[in-house]
């Protein structure tokens, strides 16, 4: 999500050529991964059905990421835990009035159709796992947290925590990142 104008594009299709089939999209890179991913799938370096493509709920709608991958469906669409605490002009957090159980709803209608094989959250903390899950009526259970996990900020006990639960747990950053603490 911090590479530069036009670097997903040339970074995906690398990673394609290299054997790479796992690729987690977010904010802007949609777009440029969707045209690398579509031109490796007509010169058939890739089938569709061979790739695993992530992405998130992030100011955002899942046909424009769809549309923006060029894509009929996602393998796992996360709702960003993010997203529930928008901020305003000046950087200071403001609740939002969705709440994140209704969205999920309206994530497990997308798995019904067809537009996601499966749904997960991205940051989530126990407590919102547990509220997750404890959602009447709850049709899908979260297949993946997505969470930062790196060498000064492990999480061991959110991890096993998911783990009991049946959520995997995929790190985002486990090598750090530039720019961050």
């Amino acid at each position: 999500f911090q590479s530069l104008q036009g670097t997903a594009r040339d970074a995906a299709k690398f990673a394609t050529d290299v054997g790479n089939h796992h690729f987690d999209c977010a904010y802007q890179n949609e777009s440029e991964i969707g045209d690398a991913l579509r031109e490796k799938i007509e010169e058939r370096v890739v089938k569709r059905e061979d790739l695993f493509i992530v992405s998130k709920l992030w100011s955002t709608f899942h046909k424009r990421s769809l549309a923006a991958l060029q894509l009929d469906y996602l393998d796992l669409y996360l709702m960003h835990g993010e997203e529930l605490f928008p901020a305003d002009g000046n950087g200071v957090i403001t609740p939002s009035d969705t709440d994140f159980l209704d969205t999920w709803e309206a994530m497990e209608e997308l798995v019904d159709v067809g537009m996601a094989k499966a749904i997960g959250v991205s940051n989530f903390n126990r407590k919102q796992i547990d509220q997750l899950l404890s959602k009447p009526d709850l049709r899908h259970k979260p297949a993946n947290n997505q969470i930062e996990s790196r060498l000064y900020l492990p999480q061991e006990e959110l991890i096993k925590f998911c783990q009991s639960k049946g959520i995997s747990v995929t790190a985002y950053c486990p090598l750090e990142a530039p720019n961050w603490p």
